[in-house]
């Protein structure tokens, strides 16, 4: 093991950096995946289940919470009632799902259980990919070889193969493997097998880059006054898991931070000391609030309901769905009592009672019902206590 001897050769070779050979007496070495590198002795493959994309080596994830000593991940069944599981860092563990057709358990990152009992090694060499166009949102985990998938036809034998697209999604928790798009397909092409699997540990490790902070008006006077730098993730609910914790908030002097910033400028607090900047041009500021201008596409942090109770996006402005009860909603943290304000217009061909528009915060109705304005656009303006907020905007009694 860990050696290889071509054809006619008289000795035999070990096998060279990026490949391993887990077998004697082998004609060839096996390629090690993507992200793993070759072990002293040339026998297996190397890795810590840690990734970092080629394309955004700042980023880092960490499989190692998916990892299974016990069980592999699924079942996962497609069309045919075959049946689909998965292991993430380690093909040693008590496999009590997948064993050959002599009954052997089978130590691999993937398998397929058929419909006759029997499992096909679809992956026993793991390789880790960034997920195009995407890094900081997944990876994608490559399995190769498997079991040779036989000669068909016209169809030359091939070694099977499988690909896990691990997608991060803050509130799946651990999750569980998938097809695809939640159908029931899973082979294609032949002989080759793709699941997905939506997990808070396929989001990237926690850095300083998730997080940001805030500063409080002052307070206080004379030797008491001070100000509070508070820390919060910049996205609700946090797209990372572990790494680095949200640094404590700070008490500090009115004076730490002088006065505010002149007109045209706005306080960046991306780094860690706030500086006054030059606000881009067409752009201005708003007094520590947010503004939401542009609605081509959701702005992060929203979301709106599945299907019909779902609001359509139009560029500068968002609309209801049709039929029913639709709505849409956001999670805001304000740091001291403040305010939400819109434009709305209602409008309807014919007017039912108790349709039209109404503000919720936390699920508590904001706003009276808000119906027919004639075309024309009004402005509300909402007091919200300070705190986390879930601020969700629901048209009710909508007609197709």
């Amino acid at each position: 093991a860990g050696y290889y001897a071509e054809a006619g050769a008289d000795k035999y070779t070990p096998c060279p950096d990026g490949r391993f050979n887990p077998l004697p007496r082998q004609g060839e070495c096996i390629a090690c995946g993507a992200g793993t590198r070759t072990a002293p002795d040339r026998k297996s493959c190397l890795f810590d289940c840690h990734f970092r994309p080629p394309s955004a080596p700042a980023v880092e994830y960490d499989l190692s919470p998916l990892r299974s000593d016990t069980s592999m991940h699924g079942p996962v069944y497609d069309a045919r009632g075959q049946a689909y599981y998965v292991n993430v860092c380690t093909t040693e563990h008590r496999n009590t799902t997948c064993y050959d057709t002599s009954g052997r358990p089978i130590a691999t990152f993937a398998c397929q259980v058929t419909t006759h009992q029997y499992a096909e090694d679809i992956g026993d060499v793991i390789g880790f990919h960034e997920l195009q166009h995407e890094p900081a949102s997944g990876l994608v985990l490559h399995m190769s070889h498997g079991n040779e998938c036989p000669a068909e036809r016209d169809e030359p034998a091939v070694e099977r193969t499988t690909d896990v697209t691990l997608l991060c999604d803050p509130e799946a928790g651990k999750g569980q493997p998938a097809a695809p798009g939640g159908g029931d397909v899973v082979e294609g092409p032949r002989c080759h097998y793709s699941l997905e699997w939506r997990s808070v540990y396929a989001c990237p490790l926690c850095t300083a880059e998730h997080y940001h902070f805030v500063v409080t008006e002052c307070v206080g006077d004379g030797d008491g006054a001070h100000r509070v730098k508070l820390y919060e993730w910049k996205e609700n609910p946090r797209r990372c898991h572990g790494g680095a914790a949200l640094p404590a908030n700070e008490t500090i002097e009115c004076t730490s931070w002088g006065l505010p910033c002149p007109a045209g400028e706005y306080l960046d607090t991306s780094g860690l000391e706030g500086a006054c900047k030059a606000a881009p041009r067409g752009h201005h500021s708003i007094g520590g609030g947010t503004e939401y201008t542009q609605w081509g596409a959701w702005p992060e942090g929203f979301k709106t309901g599945a299907g019909e109770s779902g609001w359509a996006l139009q560029g500068d402005t968002v609309r209801s769905g049709h039929g029913g009860d639709t709505f849409f909603f956001a999670t805001f943290n304000f740091y001291t009592d403040g305010t939400v304000s819109f434009l709305y217009k209602v409008y309807s061909a014919e007017q039912s009672d108790g349709a039209g528009l109404r503000l919720l915060v936390d699920e508590e109705p904001a706003t009276p019902l808000l119906s027919n304005t004639e075309f024309e656009y009004r402005r509300v303006t909402v007091p919200v206590s300070a705190g986390t907020r879930v601020l969700k905007w629901v048209f009710l009694g909508g007609a197709p």
